[in-house]
């Protein structure tokens, strides 16, 4: 199919180039078949005016001349519209073809080499090479490629390229933006890493062990098992914090709100305990139980419960342990 394009492209062109250099379509042979149209003199030639008493056969006389010129006029325009296209395939020889044919040859053998690459080890570590990097660059290859040809056939004046160019990197710059700042993102972490592949980071409000990075995402798995795909731009712009750097605890803070029939002690006495039998509890710092406020309305005693975990990521198996302890032991007290 492509062979036949490139035939069917060849002969128009070649086709055109032939028309134009026929010399039966030259200035002089045009001029001779047809003197009073082809010429540069429009032939205007002032008409009478008419007076009165005139013979009408007089004012049609006028009228018909009138309409000779316009007509004329009419001929000669389309005749200089002819020549303007004569002379666009004139400059179109023999040697234009074959650069024209060069170039598309060019185009094509670096989209072949674009699509092999696509397949590279280089794209299997970065796939924003595949997704953004190669469309972009057969985007550009076309537009430049049709500069060319465009230029090599009608001609191209400096303001228009210079437009042209304009217009092409603004378009890109803008397109550009969230790509530049991915891999600014990716070199800052390639070569200033805030953390390494198996820490648990935590940003805005994800967090998770990293499993992933490269120069467009780093990917993490959260506590739930979902993976969650961060874009190396969001590291330039939220802190960042490793949680396998300095000291992994976490304090956690619960809320209990029970009813004032329960004794007091009782109460305090089991919140203790719950939070003491946890198998994350973090032993180097003290457990706190104590009575928050009262609500007379409600007739309620609120008690908050303090005690730290030596690693925030069994955060929800401590919260899940805690209440379970807690809910049986008051079945036992009612």
């Amino acid at each position: 199919m492509k062979t036949k394009y490139y035939i069917t492209l060849l002969a128009l062109l070649i086709a055109g180039n032939a028309f134009s250099q026929d010399s039966s379509y030259t200035p002089d042979t045009m001029r001779a078949l047809n003197p009073a149209v082809y010429t540069q003199d429009t032939g205007l030639k002032s008409a009478p005016v008419h007076q009165i008493g005139e013979p009408k056969d007089s004012v049609y006389a006028v009228k018909d001349t009138v309409g000779e010129v316009k007509a004329q006029e009419t001929n000669h325009t389309q005749l200089l519209q002819s020549k303007r296209v004569v002379d666009i395939f004139k400059s179109v020889d023999l040697i234009t073809i074959l650069e024209a044919l060069l170039l598309i040859f060019i185009t094509f053998t670096i989209f072949r080499l674009l699509n092999r690459s696509n397949k590279s080890a280089f794209a299997r570590r970065f796939p924003f090479y595949s997704t953004r990097f190669v469309p972009t660059l057969k985007a550009m290859t076309v537009v430049l490629v049709l500069y060319i040809l465009i230029n090599l056939i009608f001609g191209i004046s400096k303001e228009i390229l210079l437009a042209f160019l304009v217009i092409i990197v603004v378009t890109l710059a803008v397109a550009s933006v969230p790509v530049i700042k991915n891999l600014i993102g990716g070199f800052l972490l390639t070569y200033n890493p805030p953390f390494e592949k198996g820490d648990i980071i935590q940003v805005g409000e994800y967090t998770g062990k990293v499993t992933d990075i490269n120069w467009r995402h780093t990917i993490i798995v959260t506590d739930n098992g979902s993976n969650v795909s961060l874009p190396n731009s969001v590291f330039l712009s939220n802190p960042v914090e490793n949680i396998n750097i300095g000291n992994r605890e976490q304090l956690i803070t619960l809320e209990i709100e029970l009813p004032t029939s329960i004794e007091n002690d009782s109460v305090m006495n089991i919140l203790r305990e719950a939070s003491l039998s946890n198998p994350y509890l973090y032993t180097r710092k003290k457990t706190e139980v104590f009575l928050k406020r009262f609500d007379a309305l409600k007739n309620t005693y609120t008690y908050e419960v303090n005690f730290y975990i030596f690693d925030r990521q069994f955060y929800e198996e401590t919260v899940n342990h805690f209440n379970q302890i807690v809910a049986n032991k008051f079945k036992i007290v009612n």
